[in-house]
């Protein structure tokens, strides 16, 4: 990157001078074409790492134990982060899935199913969400209190704006977590955390469905076509299989008019 901007103010300069010699003899009756100057650059090698060097993972430290099932994931990092509910092994088996050297999207699906098969909490998210709850929480209520439309709205309407309100109370404390939905969080812990452990044991031995079957939930249309060829066939099978999903003529049939009910 240091090497670019050096090009670039280079660049930059000759053109400048370019410009400023030919408009300094504008004001003569013949002017001759002007000849380009000769731009030389000359890149002095940078002091900071290299390309190579940067792309090196970073050392954030060693696992570090905090007390009470609590430990540290990254000790040398300017945002440690604190595990909870966990023993050595699988903090350090979260760890190192955090540490890989890949998108973020690819992580996502199996960081979440450890989060969620073991009940995690991370101790900074936890302290965030309590920082930041009473203010997002106030600027809801004064919200609901200035409309004119909350008190006659039905509850599909007050849903609607409630989501509004939400919106702009995010806005308003300035709060930027990228793809993270901290609305959800700022609306406080569910009643239980243990809720889907059911759900995940019927996953036990097929653990890396679990993620297929919870992007499913949020489809707009319950039944879908899935062709022979489709990418996600066979995780539909198995679906079926587990009894998590209906196919062929176990899908409840509907008219035309209500459903169109296509079959795996």
């Amino acid at each position: 990157m240091e090497i670019e901007i050096v090009v670039l103010i280079a660049l930059g300069m000759a053109v400048w001078w370019w410009f400023k010699k030919k408009a300094s003899s504008s004001g003569s009756a013949a002017v001759k074409p002007a000849s380009i100057p000769e731009v030389r650059v000359t890149v002095a090698p940078s002091t900071r790492a290299t390309l190579e060097e940067v792309e090196q993972p970073r050392d954030v430290g060693r696992l570090t134990e905090a007390g009470d099932g609590a430990w540290v994931l990254n000790p040398l990092s300017p945002l440690p982060m604190t595990l909870q509910g966990a023993d050595r092994a699988l903090a350090q088996q979260v760890k190192e899935v955090l540490g890989r050297r890949e998108q973020w999207d690819m992580k996502v699906p199996e960081l979440a199913l450890l989060i969620a098969k073991h009940n995690l909490r991370f101790k900074e998210v936890d302290d965030l969400a309590i920082q930041l709850k009473p203010k997002y929480d106030a600027h809801i209520q004064r919200r609901i209190k200035a409309s004119p439309d909350w008190a006659d709205a039905s509850e599909k309407d007050r849903a609607d704006l409630l989501t509004e309100f939400r919106e702009e109370a995010l806005e308003a404390m300035g709060m930027d977590v990228g793809h993270a939905d901290l609305a959800t969080l700022l609306q406080g812990p569910p009643a239980t955390f243990q809720a889907d452990d059911e759900l995940l044991h019927r996953f036990d031995k097929d653990l890396d469905l679990y993620p297929f079957y919870l992007t499913q939930l949020g489809r707009a249309n319950a039944v879908v076509t899935v062709k022979a060829d489709d990418w996600g066939r066979k995780s539909w099978e198995r679906l079926a299989d587990k009894g998590m999903a209906l196919r062929g003529k176990d899908i409840p049939w509907e008219p035309s008019w209500k459903a169109c009910a296509s079959r795996i």
